[in-house]
């Protein structure tokens, strides 16, 4: 028998990612009067005061964004925008103000473009720098735009301290949308490699994620150990029957059927192809009654289809299981259902192996009849034993003849033809006996 591999294909889940876009950065009574001084990342950064003024109408548009009147609040900011001498510090307020304004209406566009302008402030606080940045870097992927979204998220990454997981996921995410996936691998190892030692969930998304990338990448026994983890932390029927898919990839046909075997024991087999792969694989590892069970089941729950096709699978698994007395009924549906003869000869042939010689010979004649047969003469001589078992003599010599007029078949037929003829001759030498003891 031939052997078949049975691929689940890997789908990746569309993993969403979230733009947390905050209100601006509340403001101290000291920074409103006076220059804040930052040291961070080795260097000092003054950053110039936002004064009262400003601070109010500030004030005022959050009051208003608070409570969703987003054309006021945005009337109020253009109030800002007209004061004159605005420091950098004010403008980067006022544009990441607007900026969460024009999120909140979905306006993405003009929300990076506002976020932009925060970052081209000199001298604004860091803490306020790096959120706009990572702020920025969703955004730009919420609109299609991964390559900027990357560059402003390693940007964020190379200045951040001690960084979760979620940064380099979004990368990963990027690079997929890209079509990289081998540069998509790197940053979400890195992320799960991150949350596993900060002792962190590791999301189903992400896991979904590393599983794609290693199978796209060709990395088979990775794509296998995420696939173990996730049935381990988040169990579904796809996650076994790709599993077991994967093990085929791998020519690793025992646990192959391991997988699957597991899958239908937790009741996770509801389709026809799952039903036949499983079947199928049972007849490989050498369990043809096992995989005969399946086909049962999956006939007694409608999930498999009345077919020919199914039918023949059935019978073939029980004779390959020395059952033929079983595989009578399958073969009697599958030959039924065909319209060429190889079905009827199989069907003929189980009957004449349980010695019913008079529906072996209707079985047998049946599929000469439709046709389509490889060795009709191997037919023929079915066909001539199974007539010289009823004694049917002339009809059982008429087959052999036939099947003579085949080279593969000849010497055979030729010594029933001989064996028959001596039987007559021994039949009517008896028949002799007997009258003239008479």
């Amino acid at each position: 028998m031939l052997k078949r591999n049975y691929r689940v294909p890997i789908l990746v889940a569309a993993v969403a990612t979230v733009v947390s876009v905050g209100m601006p950065l509340q403001v101290s009574a000291q920074e409103k009067q006076q220059t804040v001084e930052e040291r961070t990342r080795g260097q000092t950064r003054k950053t110039p005061a936002l004064r009262a003024p400003v601070y109010e109408k500030l004030n005022e548009a959050q009051q208003l964004a608070d409570e969703k009147k987003f054309r006021e609040a945005m009337s109020k900011l253009n109030e800002v925008k007209s004061m004159k001498d605005l420091n950098s510090y004010e403008r980067a307020q006022m544009h990441s103000f607007l900026a969460y304004l024009y999120f909140e209406q979905e306006n993405y566009g003009e929300a990076i473009k506002n976020y932009e302008q925060v970052l081209a402030q000199p001298d604004i606080p860091v803490a306020m720098e790096d959120q706009t940045r990572y702020t920025l870097a969703q955004l730009y992927f919420q609109n299609e735009n991964y390559k900027k979204s990357i560059e402003l998220m390693e940007a964020w990454i190379r200045t951040a301290n001690n960084p979760g997981a979620e940064p380099y996921m979004l990368i990963g995410q990027a690079y997929y949308q890209m079509g990289d996936f081998k540069k998509a691998l790197a940053p979400v190892e890195k992320g799960i490699g991150i949350a596993r030692q900060q002792g962190k969930q590791i999301k189903e998304n992400w896991l979904l994620l590393l599983r794609l990338f290693y199978y796209e990448n060709k990395n088979y026994p990775k794509t296998v150990d995420v696939l173990e983890e996730l049935i381990e932390k988040y169990p579904k029927r796809e996650y076994w029957l790709q599993l077991s898919g994967m093990f085929g990839e791998l020519d690793k046909s025992r646990e192959q059927l391991a997988a699957y075997r597991i899958a239908h024991r937790q009741g996770y087999l509801s389709r026809e192809p799952e039903y036949l792969a499983l079947a199928s694989l049972s007849m490989q590892a050498d369990v043809p009654w096992e995989a005969a069970q399946v086909l049962e089941e999956g006939f007694e729950k409608g999930v498999l289809k009345k077919t020919a096709g199914n039918y023949r699978m059935l019978a073939n698994a029980y004779t390959l299981s020395q059952n033929d007395k079983k595989a009578i009924e399958p073969l009697v549906q599958a030959a039924r259902l065909s319209n060429e003869g190889e079905l009827d000869v199989r069907l003929g042939q189980s009957y004449l192996n349980l010695d019913q010689y008079d529906k072996a010979v209707d079985a047998l004649r049946k599929g000469l009849d439709k046709g389509g047969i490889r060795n009709a003469s191997d037919v023929q001589v079915m066909l001539g034993m199974a007539l010289f078992e009823l004694k049917q003599y002339d009809a059982a010599k008429r087959a052999f003849r036939v099947a003579q007029g085949d080279s593969k078949s000849s010497r055979v037929a030729g010594q029933w033809l001989e064996y028959i003829e001596s039987e007559q001759q021994r039949q009517a030498q008896l028949r002799e006996a007997l009258q003239g003891a008479g």
